[in-house]
Formats: C-alpha cells, sequence, structure tokens
C-alpha cells in the first residue's frame, strides 16, 4: 500500500523553545519511520510536533493530512 502526507506549513514551522523550527527533514524522518493508520485519531507525527514545540505559542495552522490506499 502507498501513503501520501499533505501538511500546513505550520507543522514544519513549528518552533521549540531554543527558536529552532521542526522542518522538513524531521517530519520525513517521522513519516517514514512511525507506521501508523489514517484512521488514528492523532498521527504520532502529530504528537511528535506537539512535544517539539511544547512551552511555545502557535503561530500558524498545523494541519495534516493522511491518504493510504491498501
Amino acid at each position: 500500500g502507498d501513503s501520501f502526507l499533505a501538511y500546513t506549513d505550520g507543522i514544519t514551522e513549528s518552533r521549540n523553545l531554543r527558536g529552532e523550527e521542526y522542518g522538513v527533514p524531521k517530519l520525513k524522518e517521522s513519516f517514514c519511520r512511525d507506521h501508523f493508520k489514517a484512521a488514528e485519531n492523532t498521527p504520532p507525527i502529530l504528537e511528535k510536533v506537539k512535544k517539539f514545540s511544547e512551552g511555545t505559542p502557535a503561530h500558524d495552522d498545523a494541519t495534516i493530512l493522511l491518504i493510504q490506499i491498501p
């Protein structure tokens, strides 16, 4: 099966307390390493972004769209 991940820039531009962005490399690593199902309420990727940016206010929308083809 194939998977397709679409996301808004609020995901990759989420910042931590040091001002570092989550970035595309971390997103790609999470997507490739963590196996999850589209039906999950909160995918592990979103949990990782939330944990990374914990303590900082969100400055943009953060949306993930996952399509999986069995």
